[in-house]
């Protein structure tokens, strides 16, 4: 089996490993409080990130995800753990939205701004500013 067909698993390996450690990065910030654990989870996002972006191979690249995908769940589930802890109940809803309008917008303009930086080239841009 090739690697190219392997690939489309990295974003299945994010998804899942994040829905999987929401709940117990929430029950986690429940027992021990909210900062350390959403440190503790931007550290899974942080070395989930360099394991991927350094792997040379696909089984790592899935392994970085994976981390990655735990980090991610904890700083989603511990967000709006955040929000609920400090809005009021009728002011609630307009935090969760702006979460949410954050998620879309980075999810229209992610893809597109990666396929413009994709086609830049890079020896041009940085020999322009130097």
């Amino acid at each position: 089996m090739s690697w190219l067909s392997l690939t489309h698993v990295a974003g299945a390996a994010f998804l899942v490993s994040s829905a999987v450690f929401q709940p117990t990065f929430a029950a986690l910030a429940d027992a021990f409080g909210r900062r350390p654990i959403i440190l503790l989870a931007l550290c899974y996002f942080i070395v989930g990130t360099i394991v991927s972006g350094t792997s040379h191979a696909v089984a790592l690249m899935l392994t970085g995800r994976t981390i990655q995908g735990a980090g991610g769940g904890g700083l989603l589930a511990i967000t709006y753990i955040l929000i609920a802890d400090l809005l009021p109940l009728r002011q609630r809803s307009q935090g969760m939205s702006l979460i949410a309008f954050i998620w879309l917008v980075g999810a229209l303009a992610g893809p597109i701004m990666g396929g413009g930086f994709a086609g830049i080239s890079w020896v041009r841009v940085i020999s322009m500013y130097r």
